[in-house]
């Protein structure tokens, strides 16, 4: 979903039952598909991958496991089905018969993923409009060298688009929203999501989550993210904007669909 929307929170939520392997953002088909590569268009692999997957195989919980390898393929379905694959076997060695991957991008591409990961479940997670697109323009600020300098529309614009992919998607089997709001305030919405993934909350660590799974050496600005779980968070965009922007983000955000998915979310924890 968003970014900034809550899902290193949910993996880690999912980590601490000791069932689920929690992967980093991977970025890998934001890498391997794209409209604008013609190569895609006629179901070919698009080098950028190979970059990618270099960068993946430097990662510890992948370099840990240097004997399973990642290798490229030509044809981009063989190449999709080489990942999950690896991901499957990488968290085999690691004891776990389930994985999370959750880079945020991937719900551009949910219809693939859909169509092309046998027994795949998706969790889209979905944080209030004014805070998540708020975050976003801070960790950009912060962090322009990486995120690149972010305007409000365009933060706006994408939280419709990728927040509609949600609510359009979550009717289907095995699809679940997640809202960032409710998760933090309520425990129905933990027993919500380990009843749509058919996980028994009762085997729950009493460890931290294995954040170092989640969080890689060049995400910073995740580093605080498990640390204020529990503060109350409905306004801080106040804190974060100018009255000037407040403005505009209220007359392009769609609040239609966020009532939308908070009605969806309840109907999912009755």
């Amino acid at each position: 979903g968003f970014p900034r929307s809550g899902t290193t929170l949910v993996q880690s939520i999912l980590n601490e039952t000791n069932q689920v392997c929690a992967f980093p953002e991977t970025h890998f088909f934001s890498r391997l598909l794209s409209q604008r590569f013609l190569l895609n268009k006629v179901g070919l692999t698009s080098p950028r991958v190979i970059l990618q997957m270099t960068k993946l195989a430097k990662l510890p919980i992948f370099s840990d496991c240097q004997q399973i390898q990642l290798k490229w393929r030509f044809c981009l379905r063989a190449q999709s089905d080489a990942f999950i694959n690896y991901l499957d076997l990488v968290a085999s060695d690691l004891g776990y018969s389930i994985w999370s991957e959750k880079t945020p991008n991937h719900i551009n591409f949910v219809d693939y993923l859909d169509r092309h990961i046998d027994g795949a479940y998706f969790i889209y997670v979905v944080r209030h409009p004014f805070n998540a697109i708020a975050s976003l323009l801070t960790v950009s600020r912060q962090y322009p060298e990486i995120w690149g300098l972010k305007k409000l529309e365009d933060c706006c614009l994408r939280w419709n688009k990728e927040s509609a992919i949600a609510l359009e998607s979550a009717h289907k089997q095995k699809h679940s929203i997640v809202i960032y709001d409710q998760l933090v305030e309520h425990k129905e919405s933990r027993k919500s999501l380990f009843n749509f993934l058919e996980i028994e909350p009762s085997n729950m660590s009493a460890k931290p989550a294995k954040v170092h799974n989640i969080i890689n050496d060049d995400e910073p600005w995740k580093k605080n993210n498990l640390e204020k779980l529990f503060i109350n968070d409905k306004e801080k965009y106040l804190q974060v904007l100018t009255s000037d922007e407040i403005s505009l983000m209220k007359s392009l955000v769609d609040m239609n669909i966020w009532e939308k998915l908070n009605v969806l979310q309840a109907m999912n924890n009755e």
